[in-house]
């Protein structure tokens, strides 16, 4: 099988799979909530029927439930409910949940609602007087999670179906192709493994009822990083395939300035985080320009990032803007570990890390200075490096102010 035929297939699969773990997982968890969910009506009810030993009134303690609660008389004819005039309601005699409390002294039932996708569940007390107090609680059931969980993964396997389109989309360049299938099913992998590992364990019933939210935030970190992952490919794969006539309407004036002050504020909780201090300087006239402004803001955006998360404690990270005639040069140094010489040529291919460690702790994709050096040369600009171990980092890139179209956009790796 050819390698051309094989990379559809790795990716189908991938659907499957992350389709098939994330359904167990929420399938899961839904059911755990819905008997948490019974646990606590329960209880409810077992509280409220002794606060009736002191006011048989339930009207006076609605403020402190927020389960409905109904009062039942011994012949099913409904006394007191907090939702609707008692007036209004039918007979509940035949109620499955009343009639075990008249016969039993309590009841349960659940009661699904296909359209609405949720899940009523009622719990019924036989109270000293001879009536029936019935507290009721709504939750989505677990086809009604399962819904609301389409409306993320649907976007999800369409951002990857995109990606595989575009990696097939053009000849040029079939080895470097190659060669990025095979390190985004590598990357893809990991997370996948990860999600599919915790699904298990509770769909199995094997963790205990206090690992659960731990485990279910682990499948949301990794389902965070798969999607960092997948909107990285994307962006990357917009830069290659940008069509030629979008590429002309593109640009638009901008002040570039505007643009690095709003990326700093994006990034200013992470680098409190990180404890690293962010500023920017600018020399010269307006910092006006002509450029895409979602690539300049991915472009900025993942530099400073990158200067945030390999840097030092009580680290900075500094912006200088100088503003030519003809151009604007942005220069981003950092206080941080720094990039030894034998790694300058290959920071900026994909996929290539130089700390693999620190990259996957901070959820690295390996893309973000190869989206740079995309969105620099989209714009005809330079980008370079200088860099000493243990001493920081300086990446400099200089972009042309007037509006100028690349005509040899094909050279781009």
């Amino acid at each position: 099988m050819t390698r051309k035929k094989l990379l559809p297939r790795i990716f189908a699969i991938f659907f499957i799979a992350l389709i098939l773990a994330s359904v167990i997982g929420v399938a899961t968890l839904a059911q755990l909530s819905g008997k948490e969910a019974r646990r606590q009506l329960e209880l409810e009810t077992q509280y409220l029927s002794a606060l009736l030993k002191l006011n048989n009134d339930p009207a006076a303690y609605t403020h402190l439930f927020e389960d409905r609660i109904t009062l039942i008389g011994h012949d099913g004819k409904v006394l007191y409910d907090s939702a609707v005039p008692a007036y209004s309601m039918d007979n509940h005699a035949l109620r499955p949940e009343v009639r075990a409390a008249l016969t039993t002294g309590r009841g349960r039932a659940s009661r699904l609602s296909a359209t609405l996708g949720q899940e009523t569940h009622y719990y019924a007390l036989l109270l000293d007087d001879g009536k029936v107090l019935r507290l009721t609680r709504k939750g989505l059931s677990v086809f009604g999670s399962l819904a609301l969980f389409s409306y993320w993964i649907v976007p999800i396997i369409a951002c990857i179906l995109l990606a595989v389109f575009l990696l097939r989309e053009r000849e040029r360049s079939q080895k470097l192709r190659r060669e990025f299938s095979a390190n985004v099913s590598h990357e893809l992998k990991t997370p996948l493994t990860s999600i599919m590992g915790y699904a298990e364990i509770i769909s199995n019933g094997i963790a205990y009822a206090e690992d659960v939210p731990r485990f279910a935030g682990q499948i949301h970190r990794e389902a965070a990083r798969l999607f960092n992952l997948i909107e990285c490919i994307i962006k990357l794969s917009r830069l290659d395939e940008l069509g030629e006539a979008e590429f002309r309407t593109a640009f638009e004036e901008l002040n570039f300035e505007d643009l690095c002050r709003n990326v700093l504020n994006e990034l200013e909780y992470k680098a409190c985080q990180y404890k690293v201090s962010l500023s920017l300087a600018r020399t010269g006239e307006s910092a006006v320009l002509w450029g895409i402004p979602y690539t300049l803001h991915d472009m900025v955006y993942n530099l400073v990032d990158n200067a945030i998360i390999y840097n030092k404690e009580n680290g900075s990270v500094t912006l200088a803007l100088h503003v030519e005639q003809d151009r604007i040069t942005l220069i981003v140094k950092d206080t941080g570990i720094g990039i030894s010489a034998e790694h300058h040529e290959r920071v900026f291919e994909r996929f290539y890390r130089v700390d693999k460690s620190r990259s996957k702790e901070s959820s690295g994709t390996g893309l973000g200075l190869s989206i740079v050096r995309h969105a620099a040369e989209l714009h005809n600009g330079t980008i370079t490096l200088a860099s000493i171990p243990g001493e920081g980092t300086e990446l400099t890139v200089s972009l042309k102010k007037t509006r100028h179209v690349m005509l040899n956009r094909n050279n781009m790796a």
